[in-house]
This record gives C-alpha cells, structure tokens and sequence, in this order.
C-alpha cells in the first residue's frame, strides 16, 4: 500500500485536519465546508493525491504512476456548485466501503485488484 504523508513531510502543503465525518466539520456553516471541500480536494490546488479518510497527501502527485495503485472515486455530491466533481483517493476499494459504509459490486472491487496485478507485472518486466 502506497505510504501516506504526515505534515511533517509536506511543508508545502497547508490543509486543516479536519475529518469531513466529524462534528468540527459538521458544524460548519455551508460555505466554509464548501471552501474547505476545495481546499482539500481541489484537483489543482497542488496536485496530490489525498487519502480520502485521512486528508493526508501521498508522496506522489496524481499523474505519477503510483497514482494508479490507488482506488480513486469522484465525489460528485453536487454541493459545491463546481461542474468537476472531486477525485478522492483510497488505499484499497474495502477502505472506501468502510469510509462510506456502503458495499461496492463485486466486479468493481475485482477490476481494481486486476489492474494492481497488471501494474505488478508491468513493473517485473521492465526491471
């Protein structure tokens, strides 16, 4: 699993901690989540991959070819009056099930592990 970034490795990055399931966020009024939403999840505010759980950054931007491990879903509330829905990302499709406490197809699940599979062999062929 890629490794997620602490603060303390991004100093260029300024995002709150807030979790967008807790009560800090909410309570806040509907602009500031909105604005908070964009602050996070904003596809160029810098250009990396943010856990979806953790709001943390991964060490790579999302058209690096790490970005690929991950499970990325587009969070297309439609709150945010933006065309572009977020890209959120997530270790594993059973993450996100637990972050969103939803149950995804099977066939889902299975095409991500399958293109990990093709990713790993990919990378033994060119080494």
């Amino acid at each position: 699993m890629p490794e997620i970034m602490n603060h303390e490795n991004m100093d260029d990055i300024n995002h709150s901690d807030w979790d967008l399931s807790s009560e800090d966020f909410d309570h806040l009024a509907k602009e500031d989540k909105l604005e908070h939403l964009a602050h996070i999840f904003t596809p160029t505010s810098d250009g990396y991959c943010y856990n979806g759980i953790t709001k943390h950054p991964y060490p790579f931007k999302k058209n690096h070819p790490d970005a690929r491990k991950l499970f990325a879903v587009h969070d297309s509330h439609g709150t945010s009056g933006r065309k572009d829905p977020y890209k959120i990302y997530y270790d594993t499709p059973e993450q996100y099930q637990r972050h969103r406490r939803i149950r995804l197809r099977p066939s889902i699940i299975d095409a991500f592990y399958d293109r990990q599979r093709m990713i790993a062999e990919s990378n033994i062929e060119q080494s």
